[in-house]
């Protein structure tokens, strides 16, 4: 299921936003084709062949200027905007009886007018609905109408997101519908796996020989409805290989659901759990994507991971040797003062940064409108309630803070990507 309105329609955009509780966050459109957007968004060949492929992802294309006055509200502060074209027989009546039920096929290929904002049909951060009498009840308050049918749908599966690089290679933003379970091929067979993930974003990974089946995109596991998910998708992918475990590999951190739900499937199945440190996990992923055997450099670069040493570790320098790695070094240690608000606000990271260099002073000048800036000032001199952490994405939250880029986030990773 999606939730759909039309896309230069700003009221309705606004009622989709109030209604699922995504104030900001973008959303993506779907037109009939390339040509239908093409005075709206930068496209080279590469791009187009992408939007058009059999898996029909959202592709990330830069906008044109008239895009935000044209599709108000739907990316807005943003440089992309997301794009994919109709990929069910559904899609396709709906793109048809817009035209005006045209005879033949030559109309898919010309500009149409219809733009559909396309998002997946959940409340905010729960999993996506997917089936019909679930539908009328999770969408109640959300849909003003609701479009069912009679084919069942077997999985949750979002739309994959990608983007192109500047060399001219494809990336994933969000690896799912189309790409999934698809099987990477390993450097070498081994025991089955079963690999549970982290906590946002999360995906889980089954291997069997030497192929492994990478998930959809599950999401954050804050919330039951999603834990369950998880769930959900472990049995269905289990079932489908027609594996059973080995071994279960985890996360370091033992509050994540996914490590205690490693543990609980470890006990059932009697078989052994290993903990893995996040980012030694980011590299040795790429390293078998890659079909990487030897010892490594490797950067790993993100929001926020649980250190061997038990501190917040995200900007590291690792060499990494199968199982095992080394940390060889990493960015600076900037201070969270008030912890995880640290992570939602960027102001804070701002002054972290200000305090690190000497400037504390400017602190409460420079954030007056924010009650706590005179209170952050002594968390930082007494750091108290200020733990470390390396992590790169909180550089980027302290300079999107000084440059008033953003004081406050309304989604996870805004103030980096309106920087960028």
């Amino acid at each position: 299921f999606h939730l759909a309105c039309d896309a230069r329609n700003r009221d309705a955009v606004q009622r989709l936003r109030a209604r699922k509780q995504r104030d900001e966050k973008p959303f993506a459109i779907m037109a009939a084709n390339a040509e239908s957007v093409a005075s709206w968004v930068s496209q080279t060949p590469a791009e187009t062949d992408l939007l058009q492929s059999p898996e029909r992802p959202i592709v990330l294309l830069r906008k044109q200027p008239q895009a935000d006055v044209e599709f108000p509200d739907v990316a807005p502060g943003l440089a992309w905007l997301g794009v994919l074209l109709p990929y069910t027989p559904l899609h396709w009546l709906l793109f048809h009886a817009a035209a005006g039920q045209p005879n033949g096929t030559a109309w898919m290929r010309q500009a149409q007018a219809l733009m559909l904002v396309m998002t997946s049909a959940n409340p905010g951060g729960e999993p996506l609905v997917i089936g019909n009498d679930e539908a009328l009840q999770r969408l109640s308050g959300i849909a003003d109408c609701v479009l069912l049918h009679d084919r069942d749908i077997v999985v949750r599966c979002d739309d994959s997101v990608l983007r192109m690089t500047e060399a001219g290679a494809s990336q994933f933003i969000r690896r799912a519908r189309g790409y999934t379970p698809r099987a990477i091929r390993l450097p070498h067979a081994g025991p089955s796996v079963l690999a549970l993930g982290g906590y946002l974003k999360n995906t889980i990974c089954v291997t069997r020989g030497d192929e492994a089946f990478v998930s959809q995109h599950i999401g954050g596991l804050d919330n039951p409805a999603t834990c369950g998910m998880l769930i959900e998708i472990t049995e269905h992918l289990l079932g489908i290989l027609q594996v059973q475990p080995q071994r279960i590999a985890h996360d370091l951190h033992p509050d994540f659901f996914s490590t205690r739900h490693a543990q609980t499937l470890a006990e059932h199945w009697q078989v052994p759990t290993l903990g893995v440190q996040h980012h030694h996990a980011h590299i040795a992923a790429v390293a078998a994507e890659h079909g990487v055997t030897e010892a490594l450099l490797g950067l790993a670069l993100d929001g926020v991971g649980l250190g061997s040493d038990g501190a917040a570790w995200g900007g590291e320098l690792l060499r990494v040797d199968g199982a095992r790695c080394e940390r060889l070094g990493h960015l600076l240690p900037l201070a969270l003062p008030g912890g995880d608000k640290a992570a939602t606000q960027p102001w804070r990271m701002a002054a972290a940064l200000l305090h690190r260099i000497g400037r504390g002073d400017e602190i409460a000048r420079r954030f007056s409108a924010q009650p706590a800036a005179a209170q952050l000032c002594q968390l930082l001199d007494r750091q108290l309630n200020c733990p470390p952490s390396s992590s790169l994405g909180r550089w980027f939250d302290a300079a999107a803070g000084l440059l008033g880029v953003r004081v406050a986030m309304a989604y996870e990773g805004q103030a980096a990507m309106l920087l960028e």
